[in-house]
């Protein structure tokens, strides 16, 4: 039975942390890849074998490390090795293969590992513009960390039989879609933090529709009739709209992304929000807390660029750099609504209906109570 992809990545969680550290090729290497293939629920040894032979070009065998014909050849070196070395290596074994007539075994997948990091080649990529050619060949590289492999697990979707599916080249009509809710309203990092706080999630999961098991949000429902805080935003001063197809986060990104910072430029910065922020008072103080808590949640999302939102928001692999810049985040929207701490999204819910009341009673017609007659 194939695993779905929740089962995968916790196995994969086990795994990443099970052999981080490892060194020895010799001793650990079969017992490194008869894990990896558990992680995908599939013995090794019905579909793979180690130390497959292959005439070499001067006449002599070779060994594979680890072959699955048709679909995968491993090289497999110890730790601090040159993956250079192995991708060359695991190369000139495909050569080999083709010189002896054994086309139906050349794999599509190659992979070089040194136990710390792993380079995954597709040999047969679907798209290959802007790829380098690798002995003749449009080769598609990605190397990652092996104690990171749960956030890139849909990599080795071909190993449980998974479509890989890649995202480089936006679909026409999502662009057209993403184009659309840019222009929703003039976006700012302040929105882009309050949006994205559990007082909003959890507005949203009390009040949107259902698309199966899936959330449907929508602006008209959702949006539209959201409590904001009752806080002045213009006392912080101007903002910067996004109104492009890009998202609020990327949008956010670009209008308080200016340099590079070198040396200790950065705690600088810092201590001069924090100066900043002790000058502001009331709202103003509020909307700052709130734009410096989105700009940590982005900054933090910068440093997994080869990682989905979905592999970021995952449970079982949230990076916790990521869970706490969205805890900090969380507090100073919550103070943009109350001073006392919000303890669960039960009172957040509560809170924000008996605010929607209270915002919305004025527009509701008086209804003017009849004088009752007399008998």
């Amino acid at each position: 039975m194939q695993l779905g992809w929740n089962e995968i990545k916790q196995r994969a969680v086990h795994f990443s942390r099970e052999w981080a550290g490892e060194t020895r090729e010799n001793a650990e290497a079969k017992s490194f890849w008869d894990a990896f293939f558990n992680v995908f629920g599939i013995p090794r040894r019905s579909v793979a074998s180690f130390e497959e032979p292959v005439r070499k070009l001067n006449n002599q065998y070779g060994y594979i490390d680890l072959f699955w014909k048709g679909r995968l050849l491993v090289e497999h070196k110890s730790l601090g090795k040159s993956l250079d070395q192995a991708e060359s290596q695991a190369f000139d074994y495909l050569q080999s293969l083709a010189r002896e007539g054994r086309h139906d075994e050349i794999p599509r997948y190659v992979i070089v590992t040194d136990f710390d990091r792993l380079a995954l080649y597709d040999l047969e990529p679907d798209d290959v513009r802007d790829l380098p050619l690798f002995c003749g060949m449009h080769v598609q590289r990605v190397e990652i960390r092996v104690k990171e492999l749960h956030r890139h697990i849909r990599l080795f979707g071909f190993i449980p039989g998974y479509k890989i599916r890649t995202f480089e080249h936006e679909d026409p009509i999502n662009i057209k879609a993403a184009e659309v809710m840019g222009q929703l309203h003039d976006a700012t990092i302040y929105d882009f933090g309050i949006l994205t706080s559990s007082m909003h999630m959890a507005w949203m999961r009390q009040v949107c529709g259902r698309l199966e098991s899936r959330y449907r949000y929508s602006a008209g429902l959702v949006y539209n009739n959201f409590p904001w805080p009752q806080i002045d935003v213009a006392q912080s001063g101007e903002v910067t709209p996004c109104t492009d197809a890009d998202s609020v986060r990327e949008a956010a990104a670009r209008a308080y992304w200016t340099s590079y910072h070198e040396g200790n430029e950065e705690e600088e910065a810092k201590a001069r929000e924090r100066h900043k922020a002790g000058l502001l008072k009331g709202d103003a103080k509020k909307v700052a807390a709130v734009e410096a808590k989105a700009q940590a949640v982005l900054d933090v999302r910068e440093k997994y660029p080869r990682s989905t939102l979905a592999d970021l928001y995952d449970p079982l692999t949230m990076p916790a750099d990521l869970v706490k810049a969205h805890a900090d985040l969380d507090r100073a929207v919550d103070r943009c609504y109350r001073t006392a701490p919000f303890t669960s999204d039960r009172q957040r819910v509560e809170f924000l209906f008996s605010l929607y009341e209270s915002l919305t009673a004025p527009l509701l017609p008086v209804v003017k109570k009849g004088r009752k007659r007399k008998a």
